[in-house]
């Protein structure tokens, strides 16, 4: 059961009742026009996608390796035509710049625009309004993905969905090592594996990513 859910079981008694309709998220009128005019210089209609990239969480364990989130995007660019938007918070702009500067040495630096430590948490919203498709680690930019209603590709290391908190009323797939004896160790995140081998995050390649964009995108 999403916590979403689990929150509106707790209201239900004064007749608060779930619309079905996913989760919301109110961007002001001027962060969507000055967003939207960033957006329109880079012509995205030359491009066959749209694809959001989200490399950061706020805890090591959360984190698929940068490395192969450069080698996803450099695939999605190559086979299917598609633009690369990165996202992230200050302290998230090496990781895209990572990113970033992979994907302009083996594609094109007209690929990829990253708007990591640039944009707030609700202009990044806004931003993927733009998107086809959202992939990202269990962090904050994977829910705001679900409030805007996206497609996403959630990767879970230490955390699983059962805890409730994966991407709620869109369409979504959570890429995950299934049989883990280790696994969860925690439901928030931590600075490093207790059992120093992170197959969690280690264990996930980059084609059963790719496969699940293939599933999202047709």
């Amino acid at each position: 059961l999403s916590v979403a859910e689990r929150y509106i079981e707790t209201v239900k008694k004064i007749g608060i009742q779930n619309d079905e309709k996913g989760l919301e998220i109110f961007i002001p009128d001027a962060t969507q026009f000055e967003v939207s005019g960033k957006i329109a210089t880079l012509r995205l209609n030359t491009f066959h996608h749209v694809i959001a990239i989200c490399p950061g969480a706020k805890h090591f364990t959360k984190r698929w390796q940068k490395e192969k989130f450069a080698e996803l995007a450099i695939r999605c660019c190559k086979e299917y035509h598609a633009k690369i938007l990165l996202f992230g918070g200050a302290s998230e702009k090496e990781d895209c710049s990572f990113v970033q500067n992979k994907i302009s040495e083996a594609v094109s630096p007209n690929f990829v625009t990253n708007y990591a430590g640039e944009f707030s948490l609700l202009e990044s919203a806004h931003a993927m309004e733009f998107c086809d498709l959202v992939i990202t680690n269990d962090s904050a930019l994977m829910h705001l993905a679900a409030a805007q209603h996206k497609k996403i590709v959630a990767i879970f290391g230490s955390t699983v969905k059962e805890f409730g908190f994966f991407p709620y009323g869109t369409e979504s797939i959570v890429v995950e090592v299934g049989e883990l004896y280790c696994r969860p160790c925690t439901h928030i995140g931590r600075s490093e594996c207790p059992e120093k081998h992170f197959r969690c995050m280690n264990d996930i390649s980059v084609d059963r990513v790719f496969s699940a964009v293939k599933k999202l995108l047709g």
